[in-house]
């Protein structure tokens, strides 16, 4: 406080009037102190002791956002608007100044040193879907699976292999055609997206168990789909080399009695889809010189009433054979021997007559 006082005569002395001035004279401030530090959102906590601070940010931060507050209103922040500011931020560490002027012109600078944290791990473990054979790998973002028409949604199971991400699962319901279900997987900022392709299939679930080809090497085959068994005769061959393409990629193929093979032999040709469509080829064997008698219920009584006929043309030979003997013997009597030569021969035709029978 200052006073200050005027002492006020008139011409002729005669009256005089003091005048008091009380001047307080305030001093500048010179405070230049931050009161709030907030780096992208995260408040560090000040202290008289120290104008240097670090604070972390997540991998993916591009961009730094500085808020402070000087603790003297008087007091400015150089470079800022409204005590904020922005910076780009591409490197894994790096410095910045925040300069605070007081009213008396003082000047304090604080450092914050904003480091880039580790990239946080936004990979899943594991991913399954029930009744789907799927082959999962972490680094694989994208699948194309196939399902039958009688299924509405996913049932999926996902785990993230950080345990601080979190996992986010749109999984809409199905429809007939192409559908796409997507998992999310967030850490520290970062995200990750899974993508399943979906196709519902709308037809009949025999039909995906189908085959979409069907040959065999050195034969001919009139193959059609729908057609599950054939007859097939071949060679003295052990076994066929055969290639069967199923109707869908990703149905399982299984050939079985392909070793071996006699006449009678079976394989079958297995077609799975899904474990729930299931459709089985069978290739009946017929070897050449073999009998065309199939292995069945009824093959047995065949071949009994093969053998009674094979029987009964032996003993009607033998009979033949024995009246011959007969007529040789009387013209042995007579001396005749032409006669011996032609039943020869008639017995030779009838023996020739019985290997050329044909089994049915």
């Amino acid at each position: 406080m200052n006073t200050y006082e005027v002492k006020v005569t008139s011409e002729d002395t005669s009256k005089t009037v003091t005048y008091t001035f009380k001047i307080n004279k305030k001093t500048l401030s010179s405070n230049s102190s931050l009161s709030k530090l907030v780096v992208n959102g995260q408040e560090i906590k000040l202290s008289t002791d120290t104008n240097r601070y670090q604070v972390s940010v997540n991998f993916s931060t591009k961009k730094v956002d500085i808020e402070a507050v000087p603790s003297d209103e008087t007091a400015k922040i150089l470079d800022f608007t409204d005590n904020k500011a922005s910076f780009n931020f591409y490197e894994s560490s790096k410095e910045y100044k925040i300069k605070v002027q007081s009213q008396s012109g003082e000047m304090t600078t604080y450092v914050v040193v904003v480091s880039r944290r580790a990239e946080a791990d936004t990979t899943l473990k594991s991913l399954t879907i029930k009744n789907v054979d799927l082959e999962f790998d972490s680094e694989v973002f994208e699948y194309k699976i196939r399902v039958l028409k009688n299924v509405s949604k996913l049932d999926i199971t996902a785990v993230a292999n950080n345990s601080k991400a979190t996992v986010k699962l749109t999984n809409p319901t199905l429809k007939v055609g192409e559908n796409t279900v997507k998992i999310e997987v967030s850490n520290d900022g970062n995200t990750q997206e899974y993508v399943i392709l979906v196709t519902k299939l709308d037809e009949d679930d025999k039909t995906l168990a189908n085959l979409k080809s069907l040959s065999i090497e050195d034969y001919k085959i009139d193959f059609s789909p729908n057609k599950y068994e054939y007859d097939l005769k071949i060679g003295d061959v052990n076994y066929l080399v055969i290639d069967a393409v199923p109707k869908l990629e990703d149905a399982e193929v299984e050939i079985t009695g392909n070793l071996d093979l006699e006449d009678g032999s079976i394989i079958k040709i297995k077609v799975s889809y899904e474990d729930e469509s299931i459709n089985v080829y069978k290739i009946n064997i017929y070897k050449e010189g073999g009998s065309v008698i199939r292995r069945t219920k009824t093959s047995k009584k065949a071949i009994g009433i093969t053998m009674i006929g094979i029987i009964i043309a032996m003993f009607s030979m033998l009979v033949v054979e024995i009246r011959e003997k007969k007529k040789i013997k009387n013209m042995n009597d007579t001396d005749e021997i032409k006669p011996e030569t032609q039943v020869s021969k008639k017995r030779r035709k009838v023996i020739e007559n019985i290997d050329d029978i044909d089994i049915i």
